[in-house]
């Protein structure tokens, strides 16, 4: 190994070591928030029962199959789950150091951008510390970048580059709906650059790799083909009813400052001065018709065009934060290529600086809220643990805190077999109720039932407004925990009187 090779290899271990003991830190603390505990919900399921749950969510299965099988090696503790996620977090650092070099960035372009994005944690909804699939998403919307590129570059029809990029893009879309964003920009990004080329050369010399995209394009649509049905059902569900806010102009201004800048909004004099500099960096690799700045400024950009201008023509907001990840791992790399391109070391320097300590801002105010206690649902499960017997019953009020002290009494010991029930209203409108496709039917009651008809002899509530009806029970006892933020989870216990 040369000596400039080490030194390469020595940088990224470093970045990975870094990053990995940022997104590491008081990784099992935070409790398991809504999505995570569907998360893991799915994966307590068979494989068969998994795919016919999935129906009932807004995103598709790759990702939950995998965390499955992340599971049944290493277990389903917060670490764990989460855990995968931290894995592509770090993959995604290599793939955007090589992605960096084959759009012809430097090296010292590349290893900027790897080290923004290893510092870089989002102030809410961190995809790397977030049991869920937007971190597998970043790394594929990255490979996918590269095997294009790649592929490009070897300019054949049949190639094994194309046959990976079709393959990466049926897996990125199988992942998260937004991969049809990047997709696109990806598209629009090959019909332009292969325009150019033909121009400056012949038809002919661009006829492979046209075909080539074709058929890699084609392979993706085959494989997606079996989720259709499914997509559209899931689509029509969102048309109906979807929980994502309505799309103003403050929302997506602060969406747009946190996820250009990596810092929490502030006012508007902050937004104007970073728009007015990320504006001239992008006039400026624009005017220069850098290939790569372009490439990566479609995929930075498009996503935000497109969910914006379908959720204003739908009538249905489909625009959300965590959604534009994908697109936020492209505006690193075009941090590289503008790293590159600049001038001698000075511009560099001031520049970089400037950048990193924007980043390292937002990762220690991203990390202040991270508790340093177990979370207060944990705390109840082992209470719960100690304190329940035979011919118990828990009610929960959601889907959601149903999964949730599924989890945390699994993880304090309580068999699987304890009967949890969530109260649901039969008169919801559709799609009102949050992640109820996760449940079995065993899990749901309706409003007014009484537990006695079941021959439970105590109830335990997690929630003060459901209490037994019938004069025949009486409250017992009833316990709060509480969480570092000041959130309280009540526990009641009710008997038959």
């Amino acid at each position: 190994m040369n000596a400039s090779l080490a030194h390469r290899v020595a940088g990224l271990f470093s970045l990975l070591a870094l990053a990995c003991m940022l997104r590491c830190d008081r990784l099992a603390r935070p409790r398991l928030s809504n999505d995570e505990s569907f998360s893991w919900r799915l994966t307590t399921y068979s494989t068969s029962e998994l795919l016919h749950h999935m129906p009932g969510d807004a995103h598709p299965p790759l990702y939950y199959l995998i965390l499955k099988g992340w599971t049944a090696l290493l277990g389903d503790s917060a670490v764990a789950l989460r855990g995968l996620s931290v894995f592509f977090a770090l993959a995604s650092i290599l793939v955007l150091f090589a992605l960096c070099r084959e759009a012809r960035v430097g090296v010292s372009g590349a290893f900027f951008a790897a080290l923004l994005f290893a510092l870089h944690l989002a102030p809410a909804d961190e995809p790397s510390r977030n049991a869920r699939m937007y971190s597998q998403g970043v790394f594929l919307a990255g490979l996918t970048s590269w095997l294009l590129l790649r592929a490009l570059r070897s300019n054949r029809t049949f190639d094994g580059w194309w046959l990976g990029y079709g393959l990466a893009v049926a897996a990125f879309c199988y992942t998260h709906y937004y991969a049809f964003f990047t997709v696109a920009a990806q598209t629009l990004f090959v019909v332009g650059d292969l325009a150019a080329r033909a121009f400056k050369r012949s038809v002919a010399s661009v006829r492979p790799s046209l075909l080539g995209f074709l058929l890699a394009g084609g392979l993706a649509f085959l494989l997606f083909i079996p989720w259709l049905p499914v997509w559209w059902k899931q689509t029509m569900d969102v048309k109906q009813g979807f929980w994502i806010q309505p799309v103003t102009y403050d929302h997506a201004k602060r969406v747009f400052f946190t996820w250009s800048s990596g810092l929490a909004y502030g006012d508007a004099v902050d937004l104007y001065c970073w728009s007015l500099l990320l504006l001239g960096c992008i006039l400026w690799v624009a005017t220069r018709r850098d290939r790569a700045g372009l490439f990566f400024l479609l995929q930075a950009s498009l996503p935000w065009l497109l969910s914006l201008a379908l959720s204003a023509w739908s009538g249905r907001p489909i625009f959300h934060e965590r959604y534009l990840f994908f697109a936020q791992f492209a505006l690193f790399a075009f941090w590289g290529v503008v790293w590159n391109r600049l001038p001698g070391w000075i511009p560099r320097l001031g520049f970089g600086c400037f950048l990193v300590a924007l980043t390292g801002s937002g990762m220690w105010t991203a990390r202040e809220p991270w508790p340093t206690h177990p979370p207060a649902v944990a705390d109840a499960a082992a209470f719960l643990r100690d304190r329940y017997r035979d011919g118990d019953v828990i009610w929960t009020s959601s889907p959601s805190e149903l999964n949730r002290l599924r989890y945390y009494a699994a993880q304090a010991g309580l068999p699987a077999t304890i009967p949890v029930r969530c109260f649901v209203s039969p008169f919801q409108p559709p799609g009102h109720i949050v992640h109820l496709g996760s449940l079995r039917g065993e899990d749901i009651e309706w409003q007014e039932y009484n537990p006695k008809r079941r021959g439970f002899a105590r109830v335990w509530s997690t929630n003060e407004g459901l209490t037994p009806s019938g004069d025949s029970w009486r409250e017992v006892a009833r316990w709060m925990f509480e969480e570092e933020s000041g959130e309280r989870l009540p526990l009641i216990l009710y008997e038959r009187s």
